[in-house]
């Protein structure tokens, strides 16, 4: 399956990489190789073809040697999953599991949907429930975090240009949360984002592919007093925002999605409060 991961991050020009081992040592040069990510303003992304092309950046004390670049290898598909699937068999708990099944779908989208397809009964509980509750909990010391879209209310009367951010123009299911009723865990705020996302991974072990798929947290605040003084909170430490203003927000995100990506996206809303969900559905 030919695949992309996006990545967006906050800098103005950002870069992934995948540090390895390289296979050789040329002569009296120090190597490290990576997997190259394509930079581009405000976003990486990251050719989660078939082949992965390992770069090799070489560097040497000699005064007369210059900085070089290098191509020396093509990893197929396959071999990266056989490298995840023992890498899987060294973790001892679900957890372990599910991070490592995270940073691949960071680093390799191609491999983390491959493995996952080949086996979506043992690899689901570990990408979403039950395991995606203990990630919900932990999210503020994640790392990597999955990748979503993250709006606020201050990006109210922006959202078409938050919305264009995200480097995919195939998208046709947009998952969002506000991140209230996170299954039997309650309010955990802009924490909540382990639902879209692994919601996201339950489509893509579908076979969707990952471009049709956004995963959104509209980070309204939280009445989570907890989360609020917690330092590591990834989202606003304030409380929750209600009535008109809440469901204004939440129509012109609708509203914005079936303008950026014509009215084929179907918004999956997940784990709103009861008494907004059936608001806004209607």
């Amino acid at each position: 399956m030919l695949a992309r991961l996006f990545h967006l991050c906050s800098g103005s020009i950002c870069c992934v990489y995948e540090f390895c081992r390289a296979s050789a040592v040329l002569d009296h040069f120090n190597t490290v190789s990576y997997t190259w990510s394509h930079c581009v303003k405000g976003r990486s992304i990251h050719n989660g073809a078939s082949q992965t092309t390992k770069v090799s950046f070489c560097f040497s004390n000699e005064p007369q040697a210059k900085s070089c670049l290098l191509l020396y290898m093509q990893v197929d598909l396959q071999v990266e999953v056989l490298r995840a699937k023992a890498a899987l068999a060294q973790c001892s708990t679900d957890f372990e599991k599910h991070r490592l099944l995270v940073t691949l779908r960071e680093i390799n989208q191609a491999a983390f949907f491959s493995l996952l397809q080949q086996d979506v009964e043992g690899l689901l509980p570990l990408v979403y429930t039950p395991t995606i509750g203990d990630a919900c909990l932990a999210w503020g010391s994640l790392t990597p975090r999955p990748t979503g879209l993250y709006i606020t209310e201050a990006n109210r009367g922006q959202m078409q240009q938050v919305l264009r951010q995200w480097p995919s123009d195939e998208v046709h299911i947009a998952v969002v949360t506000d991140g209230e009723r996170i299954l039997g865990l309650g309010d955990l705020g802009a924490h909540g984002m382990g639902i879209p996302t692994g919601k996201c991974n339950v489509y893509g072990a579908a076979g969707l592919p990952p471009a049709w798929l956004l995963p959104i947290t509209v980070d309204v605040g939280t009445n989570n007093t907890q989360l609020q003084q917690d330092p590591l909170y990834v989202g606003l430490p304030q409380q929750r925002l209600r009535g008109p203003a809440y469901f204004d927000l939440m129509m012109e995100l609708v509203e914005a999605l079936q303008s950026r990506f014509q009215r084929r996206v179907l918004v999956h809303w997940e784990d709103l409060a009861a008494k907004n969900a059936f608001p806004v559905l209607k």
